[in-house]
């Protein structure tokens, strides 16, 4: 960090909008860090992926691509020996898509292994839990939609009986995923991959770290092990492929939060905790979220370390149709509504996608009255020119707390309108490392007790999770906007 930041920021923790930092990832930085809940059930480490299944998994693997600029990763399909399904990754950062669709059409016999799949390729299998039975059915019924969310932890088998102890119902039970024929440095080694019900037909799948075969069905844990290595063991890295970690071609770095719709969300809330050990980290009621004509409640759960945010919605009654209700009758049932993605620069990132030959629509821009106001909110969090921007390219702006929140949405991405993406900015609410003056020893936990002499010696190594909310002051406006672009839908 250079001198030209001001004291006063670092020492309100808030980061001028217009400096870059190279911040360290959130799954890195010590919980030690954060007065968290250590109930976590899973010791959950990070989002580790999110699966599509679809109906042409190449075709909207690049559509994906090209509208967020996510970069091709790995593959397995009929090219790797796999005649059962179509699965291609892309990523951006940290953040992660798989997207699969079965070959054929459904076997009166049932989901025998296909003929066109090849024992001698690189990668011939797709994971334990698929059946192509169910992903058609899943498929007909929900269109693309997201089947699973993939999260990192620290120990496979321990987090899947502790799930099921919680109560869990069980998807697929742990299974070793060995790395294909096609990942170098993968021989002999791979990864536990288990999967529970999430809420409707998605579920919630517990990828492992990496482990050896030490042959008769034992297995050790992999000391530091080569980061190149796929995130998920059964597919097999594209020709030149390495895990991208730059922020892909528009700038996205990371998944911020995955969003939930159900009928009853206290139900499903109390599955979830139980299950998961997960903490409530923020909560929004109708009063806070919706106009005079529909509305939502919503609960966010999060992770021990809060690095995985996992908010769920459930309608309420109002004049017209909440969007949640249009959602769960248009999905045929509960299922993640949007990812909300990060970006260091949402400003670059939303102009990036716009120019996008094949690319997502974005929401219409609030109203006049919504930007000639957001100054009184906002006062100075935000310059001159960065106000002008934000107007400019239609993006909702809000703060809670140290943090300020940029944020816009995409209309529905498919067919059907129900998922759809957000791209958000949370600014400020920094989490600091200093030089202790008196042994010279780097001292952790923000600015606090540390003494500062010299600004060069604080480092950012991280931003607290959630910072600036997400999106309170913004939810009239953006329910209004969806309440609109529903109306020219018939439904």
């Amino acid at each position: 960090m250079t001198a030209a930041i001001p004291l006063l920021f670092l020492l309100l923790g808030i980061l001028p909008f217009t400096t870059s930092l190279s911040l360290i990832p959130q799954s890195r930085v010590k919980s030690a860090l954060r007065s968290v809940s250590e109930s976590d059930l899973l010791d959950t480490v990070a989002f580790n992926h999110i699966e599509f299944v679809c109906g042409d998994a190449r075709i909207t693997s690049a559509y994906f691509r090209s509208a967020l600029g996510l970069v091709p990763y790995a593959e397995s399909n009929l090219g790797t020996g796999n005649g059962d399904c179509a699965s291609y990754a892309a990523t951006s950062g940290d953040f992660r898509l798989v997207f699969t669709a079965p070959y054929g059409a459904p076997s009166v016999d049932g989901d025998d292994p296909s003929p066109l799949s090849s024992v001698d390729g690189d990668a011939p299998s797709p994971l334990p839990s698929w059946e192509a039975f169910d992903a058609r059915n899943f498929f007909a019924r929900h269109g693309t939609a997201v089947r699973a969310v993939g999260v990192e932890v620290r120990d496979c088998l321990a987090a899947y009986d502790a799930a099921v102890a919680g109560g869990g119902r069980i998807a697929c039970p742990p299974a070793f995923v060995p790395f294909c024929r096609g990942v170098e440095g993968g021989a002999g080694l791979g990864k536990y991959v288990a999967e529970l019900e999430l809420y409707g037909d998605t579920v919630l799948r517990l990828v492992g770290p990496v482990v050896g075969d030490l042959g008769g069905g034992s297995y050790e844990e992999i000391e530091d092990p080569d980061p190149t290595l796929p995130f998920l063991p059964h597919l097999n890295p594209v020709s030149g492929s390495i895990l991208d970690e730059g922020g892909g071609k528009y700038g996205i770095r990371r998944l911020d939060h995955c969003v939930g719709n159900v009928p009853d969300m206290q139900l499903v809330l109390k599955y979830m905790r139980s299950m998961m050990g997960y903490h409530d980290f923020a909560e929004f009621t109708r009063e806070d979220v919706g106009t005079v004509n529909s509305g939502l409640n919503s609960v966010v759960l999060a992770s021990a370390t809060e690095d995985v945010l996992l908010p769920v919605n459930e309608p309420t009654a109002g004049k017209i149709k909440s969007q949640i209700q249009t959602y769960l009758e248009q999905n045929d049932g509960p299922g993640v509504q949007h990812l909300a993605l990060s970006t260091d620069d949402i400003f670059r990132t939303i102009s990036l996608m716009k120019d996008a030959a094949i690319g997502f629509e974005l929401m219409a821009k609030p109203s006049e009255n919504y930007y000639r106001t957001l100054p009184e909110r906002l006062g100075e969090r935000l310059t001159e020119s960065q106000y002008q921007m934000v107007e400019e390219l239609g993006i909702l702006a809000d703060a809670e707390n140290e943090g300020v929140l940029l944020q816009i949405f995409t209309r529905p991405v498919a067919d059907r309108p129900t998922f759809f993406v957000e791209i958000i900015q949370r600014i400020g609410c920094t989490i600091t490392t200093g030089r202790d003056d008196a042994t010279g020893k780097s001292k952790e936990g923000g600015v606090d007790g540390v003494k500062i002499n010299n600004i060069d010696d604080l480092i950012v190594i991280g931003q607290r999770p959630g910072c600036g909310g997400f999106g309170k002051g913004n939810f009239k406006e953006l329910f209004k906007s969806i309440e609109d672009y529903e109306k020219t839908l018939k439904i």
